[in-house]
């Protein structure tokens, strides 16, 4: 399995499900400020003298603190030179996007918020899109996908397992734009 038995990591994230991924400091340093902060302020996760190995591996663990294996995983494969994780639903990305966004990885963050505004998303879960990008406050791909749902009939009830992931406010813009969008339609 991806990062689970690699000899020359330097650290470990554990996933609150209790999966240990083995890890390198230079590679997270890289991919997220927050990760290079941690790292430089102090060397409470290098192996102090008169420690036990046992003692050193527990300092290099780094719990992370909402995110259960499957998202450490797949965030793990975007921040190294491997082959990206596929996405069957858009529901999959929110959260790695999340994770990725609070752990500050920018160049994750740009590539999933370009994953989640691409048409195989849009055309198919535009609503499900909308949500997802109105609960992490995304706004430019939420107006991408607000427009996307002009393609859709709006009936709700279907759709809602997509809506767990927005407000009522956001729901409620998004049906006076779609009101907007047919009275300027008729108009014409």
């Amino acid at each position: 399995p991806l990062f689970q038995e690699d000899e020359t990591a330097d650290i470990i994230l554990r996933s609150t499900d209790q999966f240990d991924f083995r890890a390198h400091k230079v590679i997270l340093s890289l991919a997220s400020p927050l990760f290079r902060d941690m790292f430089r302020v102090g060397n409470a996760n290098e192996e102090a003298p008169g420690t036990s190995n046992r003692q050193a591996t527990d300092d290099r663990t780094v719990p992370m603190t909402e995110e259960k294996g499957d998202v450490v995983e797949k965030l793990l494969q975007l921040c190294y030179p491997l082959e990206p994780p596929t996405w069957e639903a858009a529901a999959e990305i929110r959260l790695v996007l999340a994770a990725a966004m609070k752990y500050q990885f920018e160049a994750v963050t740009k590539g999933l918020k370009k994953e989640l505004v691409s048409l195989a998303f849009l055309e198919n879960k535009p609503l499900s899109v909308f949500a997802i990008a109105c609960s992490l406050k995304l706004n430019d791909e939420a107006r991408i996908a607000a427009r996307y749902t002009l393609r859709k009939s709006m009936i709700l009830r279907p759709a809602a397992g997509e809506l767990q992931y927005t407000s009522a406010l956001a729901l409620h813009r998004l049906l006076g734009f779609r009101e907007d969008c047919a009275d300027g339609a008729a108009n014409l």
